[in-house]
């Protein structure tokens, strides 16, 4: 298996995806919270977070996205 780089795809992010994951993960924000903060309605700020770590989880083990 190949060696998957988290920082070139952190990077590879749109820069609103980067600040949602940045805000999960090195602040410990509950989806509630990241919602208060950035104004977005807390589904789409759910939905944002889940296809990340949908991406991430695929790109890391190889897997092809699904349609």
């Amino acid at each position: 298996m190949a060696s998957f780089d988290l920082h070139a795809w952190f990077r590879s992010l749109e820069p609103t995806d980067q600040w949602l994951m940045e805000w999960r993960a090195q602040h410990d924000l509950s989806i509630k919270e990241i919602a208060a903060r950035s104004g977005l309605p807390r589904s789409v700020v759910a939905e944002r977070l889940a296809r990340i770590r949908e991406r991430l989880v695929n790109e890391a083990w190889g897997t092809p996205p699904q349609a």
